[in-house]
């Protein structure tokens, strides 16, 4: 049976809201954000959830002997990790406010992670200053469709410039429901001591996003290259200048369109690659 509820993060405390009705019709726009709003509303001037999430953030065994934990200490802990996990996705409403790209693939890759659940294949994040980012588990389904799914929702916005077009039906939508788990000293200790090792694996982390203007794809394409081939040996070179050898790589070569395909890779360090930057910082080589 496939789900139609997700799970929302905010403020250290954890919500599920549905978002197909039960003739399977998707509620629209406006009828969501009144449920988000609620959310906020519910959590305004209220003192911080557990951040139950930070767990998710665990060494993997460690995880898993504390959520055993979790179900040990109250049945319905295990409800709410199924709702969780057979949640559409976990969406993230942040606190931050992160005002370029550097900051927002920051926050995406180690922000809050009490707002964050690890485990879920996808966590749409959306920053209080309408920035978003995502943060995905790469190791249940192919990663490309983070990026088409993420690209999807951005077009739709920028088209549609956040404001929605259409009506809204006459219905009863269900108040989103809090996720309340039991916990004892030494799961609020864990919690604690997964938030301290998290942020400081994060402050390990130096994050810098630069967007290359000087062309693209066009002037690529004019030329009869791939823009992709082209970035490929771009890194080769970069690293060959650098290092003065060539770098072990690999690109994500997407399968998912056939059956029972996922993820395979592409080796972009060929023996081609490899004589293109020899070619390269040899001044006696010649086109």
């Amino acid at each position: 049976e496939s789900p139609t509820h997700l799970c929302v993060l905010h403020a250290g405390r954890i919500f599920t809201m549905d978002v197909i009705d039960d003739n399977n019709v998707p509620y629209t726009p406006p009828e969501l954000q009144r449920q988000l709003t609620l959310i906020k509303e519910k959590c305004a001037g209220q003192p911080a959830g557990p951040g139950i999430g930070a767990l998710t953030a665990e060494e993997r065994t460690k995880w898993w002997k504390l959520r055993n934990r979790l179900i040990e200490l109250d049945i319905k802990n295990k409800k709410h990790l199924e709702t969780i996990e057979k949640s559409l996705i976990c969406l993230s409403l942040d606190d931050a406010s992160p005002t370029d790209d550097t900051e927002i693939i920051t926050q995406g890759l180690c922000g809050d992670c009490s707002n964050r659940w690890f485990d879920k294949s996808y966590n749409s994040l959306s920053f209080s200053n309408g920035t978003g980012s995502a943060n995905c588990d790469h190791a249940a389904y192919d990663g490309i469709i983070l990026v088409v799914l993420s690209y999807y929702v951005d077009t739709k916005i920028l088209e549609t410039k956040g404001i929605w077009k259409g009506t809204v039906p006459d219905r009863k939508v269900p108040e989103p429901e809090e996720l309340v788990f039991t916990i004892d000293e030494g799961i609020t200790q864990a919690i604690q001591d997964a938030a301290r090792q998290y942020q400081e694996m994060a402050g390990d982390l130096d994050v810098h996003c630069f967007t290359f203007k000087s062309f693209g794809q066009t002037l690529a394409h004019s030329h009869n290259l791939h823009p992709d081939g082209l970035v490929q040996l771009s890194l080769q070179l970069a690293y060959y200048r650098t290092y003065g050898k060539p770098a072990p790589t690999y690109e994500t070569a997407s399968t998912r369109k056939y059956y029972m395909g996922r993820t395979e890779t592409c080796r972009t360090c060929t023996p081609e690659a490899v004589a293109f930057c020899k070619a390269m910082l040899d001044s006696t080589t010649t086109p």
